[in-house]
């Protein structure tokens, strides 16, 4: 079945190169996570951005659906769902989305432990476009960027109202509800939504019920000022089915061996924006944000029951000089980013929480300053620079009820620099090569043991992950409708950290090096067939130690993805996606000696109904994974087994919006 769908896949492929090509909305939209305003174009990497258009089209219940079919963007999850998804780019394995920095509206999402992204606190009702940012990004971004970033960006209000609303429904009792407005008065707008999502889980106790709310005022007076205050809050239960052998995926991959194992998590983000024109002849930007998280774990399977809340503070300020140097254009920028985040946690030994096991808090204080210039060297050939110096100081103090409690203290340094050169061929085509610097801070349970097991400590001897990161890359608008792209890029990576199992802690690994090429075709007929495939290769290994030469586990040499959207007559369009991933070794197996997991390919069809009498209205129903294809996107090497983590077999959905 796999042959049959790569096949479908590869004819897509090839009436896509052979078209005649197209026209990207995208490079005319300003990316916020450029820190300076720029368009993708006018950015010396491979960039991305999923439209609010493209996400209508989508049938995605949320933003990992969304995402899941850009090149280059891998996702793994543990529950079979979004819930909490690992995101992964340029060749990361395990941990990977702590090098890949999550913003909403450029505040941050990432946890400082080593817990992934609650996807669902983002109710996709909420999302005018998603930005993917790939490759190093620390001499703007600092810790968790060293593989790429994304920037979510929400609703803020429109010149005329509109007000919108739907309902979703699928295989396994899923069930979405959403409703928001938007809008202006003069210089205010204003955004709010509501949204209820729910299912009971393509395997036995995966299912997650959450609800979340948001919104946002804002005054902008061009030119001179503006001010923006968003909000959000999210409630998710979800369950945690746990990992099958790979005897009882293939017997039955929908069963879970884990009846007691869930989760709750309470999530409050707020942010202050503020905006003056004319500072010092720039423009100056603030932002404050205040996260936070109430978590309460079950894992009867670990026994491990523990509160924990996570508050996080941080302040952004930042300066942008536009103007004319010797008759040349440049841009400066500079700017400091200040973030502070406490861990407070109670480990309970049973699950009426009687009986306390550990408690403590955790804090990391992250400091940065960081500046970037632009200079037109010539007509079209821009140079760019940027550093970055951060500092970031991890203290614990842990009360482990078995003795050995500890305070310690350890600061981490940071110092980056990257250079880049674009060549603008015309608005909408482009060259470009990128080196620099990356890095990530340790999460700060790789840096404090507090698992409450009488194994506690504080791993002084944990270094932060540094790395060289190169890039080349072209995009090329051909004619008026297709669009090529691609990039090679090199990331030497030095004190990569991960869990050795051994000595049961947190340790730096050899040196690896990732490397690979990322390209993409887009073809737009006449708004009549929209095609786009891209396609992926990956090499990460090991250059040294003990494992040199090996490849770095869950990582797919190749991925494949190949879609298209077709207008019919009577205002129906039909869309397809092909996914291929090519096999991987298993989580923790360095030494490449178990067996690997296997490649898989899914299929996904889409018909959707927009009546052009009922301008706004959109029905639409679909399958996913038509041939019922049984696979894991994630497996962990084991002492007694190897873990499995099945991903949905075939699900059907179905929807209604209707947007006034």
């Amino acid at each position: 079945m796999q042959k049959l769908i790569l096949l479908a896949g590869a004819m897509a492929v090839t009436v896509v190169a052979g078209a005649a090509p197209a026209t990207n909305a995208a490079d005319e939209l300003v990316v916020t996570a450029s820190r300076a305003g720029r368009a993708a174009a006018e950015m010396p990497q491979n960039v991305s951005i999923i439209t609010a258009r493209d996400i209508a089209a989508s049938g995605a219940a949320n933003v990992v659906e969304v995402m899941k079919n850009a090149g280059g963007v891998e996702f793994r999850s543990t529950s079979g769902n979004s819930a909490q998804a690992e995101i992964a780019l340029r060749g990361f394995g395990e941990n990977s989305f702590g090098r890949v920095l999550v913003l909403l509206d450029g505040q941050r999402l990432n946890r400082p432990d080593m817990a992934g992204i609650n996807w669902l606190q983002i109710p996709l009702a909420n999302v005018e476009r998603i930005e993917i940012l790939r490759g190093g990004q620390s001499a703007l971004y600092g810790d968790n960027a060293s593989a790429g970033v994304v920037n979510i960006v929400t609703h803020k209000g429109t010149a005329a109202p509109v007000t919108a609303a739907g309902v979703d429904v699928g295989s396994y009792g899923t069930l979405n509800l959403r409703a928001g407005t938007q809008g202006s008065a003069g210089p205010a707008t204003y955004a709010a939504n509501l949204e209820r999502d729910e299912t009971a889980g393509y395997r036995d106790r995966s299912a997650y019920h959450a609800w979340g709310a948001g919104g946002s005022l804002g005054w902008d007076k061009k030119e001179v000022a503006g001010v923006t205050l968003g909000a959000a809050y999210n409630v998710i239960d979800f369950q945690l089915p746990g990992y099958l052998t790979k005897t009882q995926m293939e017997a039955d991959a929908r069963q879970s061996l884990f009846p007691n194992d869930d989760a709750h998590t309470a999530t409050l983000n707020l942010n202050l924006g503020l905006k003056a024109e004319n500072v010092a002849g720039g423009r100056l930007e603030v932002s404050g944000v205040y996260g936070r998280q109430d978590l309460r774990s079950n894992l009867e399977s670990w026994q491990s029951w523990s509160d924990v809340t996570i508050n996080s503070f941080g302040v952004m300020p930042k300066w942008i000089l536009e103007n004319e140097i010797a008759g040349h254009h440049n841009l400066f920028l500079l700017g400091v980013d200040a973030d502070f985040d406490r861990l407070s946690v109670n480990r309970f030994s049973d699950g009426a929480r009687t009986t306390l096991a550990l408690n403590g808090a955790v804090d990391k204080q992250v400091v940065g300053i960081y500046g970037r210039d632009e200079f037109e060297l010539v007509d079209k050939l821009t140079l760019g620079v940027g550093a970055r110096a951060e500092q970031a100081r991890v203290s614990a103090a842990i009360s482990p009820a078995l003795g050995g409690a500890f305070d310690d203290v350890k600061t981490h340094h940071a110092n980056v620099a990257e250079a880049s050169l674009l060549y603008q061929l015309d608005p909408r085509s482009k060259l470009f090569a990128r080196a620099g610097m990356v890095y990530r801070f340790p999460f700060v349970d790789e840096q404090v043991s507090y698992v409450g097991f009488g194994t506690d400590a504080f791993n002084a001897n944990l270094d932060p992950e540094h790395g060289l990161s190169y890039e080349a890359g072209a995009e090329l608008a051909c004619g008026s409708n297709v669009t090529l792209s691609a990039t090679a890029f090199l990331l030497d990576m030095r004190d990569e950290i991960a869990f050795n199992a051994v000595t049961l802690q947190n340790e730096n690994l050899d040196a690896t090096r990732h490397a690979g090429l990322e390209t993409a075709l887009a073809w737009d007929l006449a708004q009549v067939l929209r095609l786009h495939a891209s396609y992926t290769f990956t090499s990460a290994r090991f250059t040294g130690g003990a494992n040199d030469g090996n490849d770095v586990p869950l990582v797919p040499r190749h991925h494949v993805a190949v879609g298209g959207d077709l207008r019919l007559p009577l205002d129906l369009a039909a869309g397809a996606q092909v996914n291929w991933v090519n096999r991987q070794y298993l989580g923790g197996d360095y030494t490449n000696v178990g067996p690997q997991l296997d490649a898989y390919a899914t299929l996904d069809l889409l018909l959707r109904w927009t009546p052009a009498r009922w301008p706004g209205l959109q029905l639409f129903g679909g399958v996913d994974n038509v041939t019922d294809e049984n696979y894991a996107s994630v497996a962990y090497r084991g002492m007694l087994a190897d873990g499995y983590y099945p991903s949905p077999g075939r699900t059907w959905k179905a929807g209604a919006s209707y947007k006034f």
